[in-house]
């Protein structure tokens, strides 16, 4: 985060931060990650989920958060997400929608 007078920027997260899970780690989760690993974005990646193992662990191993094969079970470990970003293919979508605000979760979703 850019501050009057700060010759750099400063990490911008902080204990208000939003913490966020990524469901979904095929093409489009790039522009996301890196989005949520900037240091000039108040937000938190915490950890991702994907069916496919190889997808998960190298998102995981990139931005050092745990990965999951099955979102419902990062949802119960981590009940400090507050937003799940959902990248997963739009047939998808309402699915995984449905499932995060039924455990009171924020849900950002990618337009199709």
């Amino acid at each position: 985060m850019w501050r009057p007078g700060a010759r750099q920027f400063e990490p911008a997260v902080t204990e208000d931060s939003l913490r966020f899970g990524v469901v979904g780690c095929g093409r489009i989760a790039g522009n996301h990650l890196r989005a949520l690993a900037a240091d000039h974005v108040p937000a938190q990646l915490v950890a991702v989920a994907d069916v496919k193992e190889d997808r998960a662990r190298g998102c995981a191993e990139q931005y050092r958060v745990p990965y999951y094969l099955d979102y419902h079970e990062m949802l119960t470990r981590h009940p400090e997400i507050d937003v799940i970003d959902v990248l997963t293919p739009t047939g998808y979508h309402a699915r995984h929608v449905i499932d995060a605000i039924l455990q009171h979760r924020n849900v950002a979703r990618r337009r199709a």
